[in-house]
């Protein structure tokens, strides 16, 4: 990866601003939404072009991918192997700071 730096910032950039609540169980998100830890577990672990294929998550999941990779694309300006690295690296951070893995 050519700007591992600068893909770093923007990782730390999303961890620094999230939010959890473990006492609601919601986490709220740098770009403006927020997510309940059961909607949260509707998110792909893995492979981020596992959103294009699952059909029966709930709507304010299809709005976190949305903004989450129209983040990644207009407002960083990554391309999709920078995405995929932020993504993994992201979900990492939050299952280990809600007990998920």
């Amino acid at each position: 990866m050519e700007n591992k730096k600068y893909v770093d910032k923007v990782l730390n950039h999303l961890i620094d601003g999230t939010k959890i609540d473990m006492v609601k169980r919601i986490i709220v998100f740098p770009f403006n939404v927020t997510l309940e830890f059961y909607t949260y577990e509707y998110l792909p672990q893995e492979d981020i072009n596992k959103f294009n294929g699952y059909v029966g998550r709930p709507p304010n999941l299809t709005i976190w991918a949305n903004r989450f990779f129209d983040d990644m694309d207009k407002v960083f300006g990554l391309i999709e192997e920078e995405m995929e690295y932020v993504y993994k690296n992201y979900i990492s951070y939050i299952d280990k700071k809600i007990g998920y893995s």
